[in-house]
C-alpha cells in the first residue's frame, strides 16, 4: 500500500477515492457480479484440474497443513492483489491521465501485463485487457457496472 501512503503525504486533500480506492459504486450490482461469478466458476473449476494449472496453483503449498496457515495466506495473498490492483488501476492511471489522457491506459497496460508474461493462464491475458483500463477511465459518472464507477474518473 505504499503508493496509498505516497498519495497521501505528495497529495493530502486528495482522497484516495480519487484515485479508485472506495467501496462506493459496489452496491447495486451484485446480480451482475453474481451473473459473472456463475459464468467463471464453471470454467474455473475445470481449470483447476489441469496439471498445467496444478504446477503453478497453490503457490504457498503449506496452505494446507493448518487453519492459521490457510488465513494468513489468504490475507497477505488479498493484501498483494489489491495493492497491485490499485497501483496499476488506481494509482498509476489516475495519476497519469491528467497529463497523457487515454495514452495512461497503455502506460499502465503495458507492465501489468508484463508481470503476467511467464503466466500459461488466460484468465491473466484477460484481466489485462486495454478495454477494461479504458472502461475506468471514460465512463464518468454513468451507472457502469463493468468498470466499478468509484473507479472511473469524472471529466
Amino acid at each position: 500500500m505504499a503508493p496509498a501512503l505516497l498519495l497521501r503525504a505528495l497529495r493530502p486533500g486528495e482522497p484516495l477515492s480519487a484515485f479508485g480506492l472506495s467501496w462506493a459504486g459496489l452496491r447495486g450490482h451484485e446480480r451482475a457480479y453474481l451473473v459473472l461469478f456463475l459464468l467463471a466458476l464453471p470454467l474455473v473449476v475445470v481449470a483447476s484440474m489441469r496439471p498445467s494449472f496444478q504446477d503453478v496453483y497453490p503457490f504457498y503449498r503449506h496452505a494446507s497443513r493448518s487453519a492459521i496457515d490457510f488465513v494468513l495466506w489468504e490475507a497477505l495473498y488479498a493484501l498483494q492483489f489489491v495493492s497491485l490492483e490499485f497501483f496499476f488501476r488506481g494509482f498509476l492511471l489516475h495519476t497519469l491521465k491528467r497529463d497523457l489522457g487515454a495514452y495512461a491506459i497503455f502506460v499502465a497496460v503495458v507492465p501489468y501485463c508484463m508481470i503476467h508474461f511467464r503466466s500459461r493462464c488466460p484468465r491473466h491475458w484477460a484481466r489485462s485487457w486495454p478495454a477494461s483500463s479504458w472502461a475506468r477511465c471514460r465512463c464518468g459518472r454513468a451507472r457502469c457496472w463493468a468498470a466499478r464507477p468509484s473507479t472511473c474518473a469524472s471529466r
